[in-house]
Parts: C-alpha cells; structure tokens; sequence
C-alpha cells in the first residue's frame, strides 16, 4: 500500500495534515494514489515532491489556458488561486490542481484534430480517476463536446474498472467523510461564514462569463452542460469553502471571462476558441 512507506515526521510538518504526514489514510484519500505515488517517485522529501507536482501540474494549467483562451484566461486562473490555496498547498489541494490541468488538457485536445483521440482520452481518464473519483466527469465531457456516445462507453466502462479495482485492490479504509457529517459541516454557521469570502471573490469571473455567453464557442457551450452535474456533486459531497474544488468549473468559463475582459468576440461557432 502506498500510503504505507510515504511517511515524513509530523513534528517537522508543521501546518501538514497528520493523516498524510502518518500513512494512514482514510476513504476517499486512500484511493487517490497518483499524487502520492508521483511525489514518492521523485525521491524527494514529501513536501519538495508536492511542491514539485503543484509547480508541474499549474504549468500545465496554464499553458493549456493560454491555448485555449489567451492569456486573458490565464489571467483571470492566476487571479484567483492565492486565494484558493491560502490554505490549501497540501496533498488534496495537489489533486484539484491536477485535475484543473487535466480538465483544461481535455478541452485542449477536443477541440484540435488529433489522432487517437479515444486513445488520447482513456489515457487523461486513466490518470484522472488515479488522481480522483471525480475522473468520471472527464468522461461526461468528451461525451459533451464530441458527442461520441460510444467512446463515452469505453470511457466509462475504464473509470468503473480503475474505481472499482482501487477498492479491490487497496485494504478497506474508513469513510473520512460521510453525507450527513458534510451536510452537518457546511451548515453551520461558523463553517458557512467561512466559505462565503471565498466563494463570493469567484463571483466576478461567474458574472464576466456571463456578459458574454452569446459568443462563447461551440465546444465551450458543450462543455458547460457538464457544469451542473459537477456542481451538484460538490454541493453534495464537498466543503463548500473549499474553493480549490471549483477550479474545473473556472477551466470551463475562462474563455468567457476572457472575452469580457479583453473585449474580444467570436462571431462563429466553427472558431470555439480565440487565441
């Protein structure tokens, strides 16, 4: 089991969760073994190698922004990940950047002609289910944008296996979380005053998309049809303060927010994205 040789000394962790400082991980985090995994083959210290996969993971973020919405959708990323990850630089605030990259990868690659695509995506499935559970909403957007129901089926089918042989795989853990404890979480006062700074700072680049929906491209409007469902997930199973779980959603509205920002408009939906 991973979890148990990936081990630092939580008195020199400081601020570092003790869970993942100990090996000991409980559900869902034990199954999320990609970033573990990588940081462990870099043989760096614990904190060096999620540090390095945190640097590695927003470049590829960002590079993939500027490609799919100039850099005015870099900007608007870059404009709100301090606040993000104030206090989040650790091992799950790794994987969201992950998956934010692997997400703005996606929509990178679905709207350029490439060979292999239903190839090219088991492999962003494969690592995005490693990375999280949430790798199923990688499906759910090559479905959306391309509209290839069968492809969408062998994609699925790739996630369940790789969902299901996790747990088959890896020793029982203990649920971290439950509903009702993330219900009874979010809902009290003191922890919903909290996540609303937060989430009320994302609110300009919500509202910037919006201004200019009309010209949002093609694969942007397919890609969107994904949002609700996403965001229904979070409102379920996630800490509604923590904001870096909304990143996929920013990945999806940067180009809109880009446009208002940098006044520029697509006037066809055979130009989804503006470089």
């Amino acid at each position: 089991m991973i979890w148990a040789t990936f081990t630092i000394n939580c008195e020199d962790c400081g601020w570092f969760p003790q869970g993942y400082a100990a090996g000991v991980m409980d559900a869902p985090f034990a199954y999320r073994v990609l970033v573990p995994a990588s940081a462990q083959a870099t043989g760096l210290p614990p904190l060096a190698g999620y540090g390095l996969l945190m640097l590695v993971s927003c470049a590829a973020l960002f590079i993939a922004l500027e490609r799919l919405a100039g850099v005015g959708g870099v900007l608007v990323i870059a404009s709100v990940l301090p606040v993000m990850y104030a206090r989040e630089f650790y091992f799950s605030g790794v994987v969201s950047m992950v998956e934010a990259a692997l997400w703005a990868i996606t929509l990178l690659m679905l709207q350029k002609s490439v060979q292999h695509r239903r190839l090219l995506m088991l492999a962003i499935v494969i690592v995005g289910t490693l990375n999280r559970e949430t790798g199923v909403f990688l499906v759910l957007l090559y479905v959306a944008v391309t509209r290839d129901w069968r492809g969408g089926v062998l994609l699925g089918a790739a996630w369940l296996a790789i969902f299901a042989g996790l747990r088959l795989l890896i020793e029982p853990a203990r649920d971290f979380y439950t509903i009702p404890l993330i219900w009874q979480a979010n809902t009290q006062t003191d922890m919903a005053l909290q996540a609303i700074p937060g989430n009320v700072i994302l609110a300009p680049v919500y509202l910037a998309a919006a201004v200019s929906w009309r010209y949002w491209g093609a694969h942007t409007r397919r890609a969107a049809l994904v949002l609700p469902a996403y965001l229904a997930a979070v409102l379920v199973f996630g800490v509604w303060g923590e904001t870096r779980l909304l990143l996929p959603v920013l990945v999806v509205l940067a180009e809109g927010a880009a446009l208002t920002l940098e006044r520029r408009r697509i006037t066809s939906d055979t130009t989804p994205y503006h470089k």
